[in-house]
């Protein structure tokens, strides 16, 4: 015996395949566990033929909330305004359906609430960067990659450096000394500059101060020749890798790699999620929380 379908999903299959998905790809969106390419090409040709998805048969019982053609509208409408809580959704719409059975249908066809995850809003110029970065160095092997020192600074804040912090409590512990996450409106904290290669984590250096050319040329001859000998060897080499930032692309800076043969990877702007070492930063925040 086949599963029933509800109206909403045999809508959201319509939506999808209105949108011009393929009959496999709008079954992973509805429902992978009961719904096959197959059904999606039956439901979405009985659509075509009769123009609406009414079974033939008569039903008794209380009418739909919300009728096919609102069910088709809604989920475009949800498609287009991602951000709208369902009580405003409610309201630019003007349905007669509450606000529980309108989520009901929602969840019905996928659409769950979820925390928007962060994005860097990129710059076009730097998106070309992106893509002729990405374009260059797609055919690159696991062992060239294998010879970049990836590196970068970060800034640890001294309390809950993760920005947030989950507890377990009962309803009436609200403001207990060990359910409440302590706050500093003036957070202190420090900056590290550290490295990352193949061959494992490198050094881990406190930055006093802001950072600025000086200071950072101290951290490289402090470091580089100690740790990374082969940044400086002709017969096996070592890339180094380094972000935009001022103090990295700074004259004196770039003299000082060019006299010790330091070859350095253009890296383009506003790329963090390209650098490897921003995984050993995560991880680090993760244990401080």
């Amino acid at each position: 015996m086949g599963h029933f379908i509800p109206e909403v999903m045999k809508w959201s299959i319509v939506f999808y395949k209105e949108m011009g998905l393929s009959n496999k790809k709008v079954a992973e969106k509805v429902n992978p566990r009961h719904i096959t390419h197959v059904t999606v090409k039956r439901i979405y040709t009985k659509f075509l033929d009769q123009g609406d998805l009414a079974p033939k048969w008569s039903r008794k019982g209380r009418k739909p909330a919300l009728s096919g053609k609102q069910l088709q509208s809604l989920l475009e409408y949800v498609a287009n305004n991602r951000a709208k809580p369902v009580a405003t959704i409610k309201t630019e719409m003007g349905l007669k359906a509450g606000r529980s059975t309108i989520n009901k249908y929602l969840l019905q066809s996928g659409y769950r609430a979820y925390k928007a995850p962060k994005k860097i809003m990129l710059k076009r110029k730097n998106i070309t960067k992106r893509l002729a970065f990405a374009k260059k160095y797609a055919r690159w092997t696991e062992e060239e990659w294998r010879d970049i020192v990836f590196s970068d600074e970060s800034y640890f804040l001294r309390v809950n450096s993760n920005g947030r912090i989950y507890i377990r409590r009962r309803t009436d512990e609200a403001y207990q000394d060990d359910t409440v996450q302590p706050y500093d409106s003036n957070p202190t904290g420090i900056m590290v500059w550290g490295a990352i290669s193949a061959i494992g984590v490198g050094p881990l250096i406190r930055v006093k101060g802001s950072l600025n050319a000086e200071s950072y040329k101290k951290i490289l001859q402090r470091t580089l020749k100690k740790y990374y000998p082969s940044l400086e060897d002709d017969q096996d080499y070592l890339i180094f890798q380094q972000d935009n930032a001022r103090a990295h692309t700074a004259g004196t800076v770039q003299q000082w790699f060019k006299d010790r043969g330091i070859c350095c990877i253009p890296w383009p702007s506003q790329s963090l999620d390209l650098n490897i070492i921003e995984d050993v930063w995560n991880y680090l925040k993760f244990q401080m929380k």
